[in-house]
């Protein structure tokens, strides 16, 4: 279902702003679109719709990363437990009981506020902001082919494949709160699910997908929303 892979990341990339925010849950061995919208108590069309899921397909592919709209910690069903033996006036759970959990964390996920670094030295060529089809939800910085780019801060890869119009791309989940994009390059090194600290290579600069020239595109996204870059990233540019 690879398919469902490069849509669940389409989803992250283009319907995550009309839901304000939310969080990216882990798909675990068995779990369907059913399940995992009762879990977080979510309309299953809703759950369908913003990870771009066929009605045909139930199933989920374990260790795919899904966009769970409104969700504001990550969530796991307690595995069912084997009841004892039945004594007399026992009364046997008729329901499984479902905890919460708090994300993964790293040693800068301790807080949700973080310092970001430039991960490629270059020109912007293009602005955050714009207009309908013309808005850019990041920055583009023009760097030659094959120019290292770095992890801008710790976390963790949730997605490291190529889609269409973005090429080769990179997301990282840095905490509840933020991902960082990268896009176009032209080879990956980072791998899905890899634990990534700030400044570490996570590929090459390119021109895949709709690039006219080699550049870097890079966005940061707080609570699943575009933010402008250059208010968060280090001062001055490397």
């Amino acid at each position: 279902m690879k398919h469902l892979i490069i849509s669940v990341c389409f989803a992250i990339l283009t319907l995550s702003c009309a839901t304000g925010f939310g969080i990216y849950h882990t798909v675990k061995k068995d779990e369907t679109v059913k399940s995992v919208s009762e879990l977080y108590k979510i309309d299953a069309k809703i759950l369908r719709t913003e990870n771009q899921i066929p009605e045909d397909i139930n199933e989920l592919d374990e260790g795919t990363t899904i966009f769970i709209p409104g969700a504001k910690k990550v969530l796991e069903p307690v595995q069912p437990v084997k009841p004892a033996e039945p004594v007399a006036n026992a009364e046997v759970p008729v329901e499984t009981q479902v905890v919460a959990i708090e994300p993964e964390k790293n040693g800068s996920a301790q807080n949700t506020d973080l310092f970001f670094k430039w991960p490629a030295t270059g020109k912007i060529i293009s602005r955050f902001g714009g207009e309908l089809e013309n808005r850019n939800e990041g920055i583009d910085i023009d760097i030659p082919e094959g120019t290292e780019v770095r992890s801008s801060a710790d976390g963790k890869v949730i997605y490291s494949a190529g889609h269409h119009g973005f090429g080769n791309m990179v997301i990282i989940q840095h905490n509840e709160k933020y991902i960082t994009i990268y896009a176009h390059l032209s080879e990956i090194t980072a791998k899905e699910g890899q634990t990534i600290t700030a400044g570490e290579l996570i590929g090459l600069s390119g021109k895949t997908g709709a690039a006219a020239t080699p550049r870097l595109h890079f966005e940061i996204r707080e609570f699943s929303k575009p933010v402008d870059p250059e208010k968060l990233l280090s001062d001055p540019k490397p």
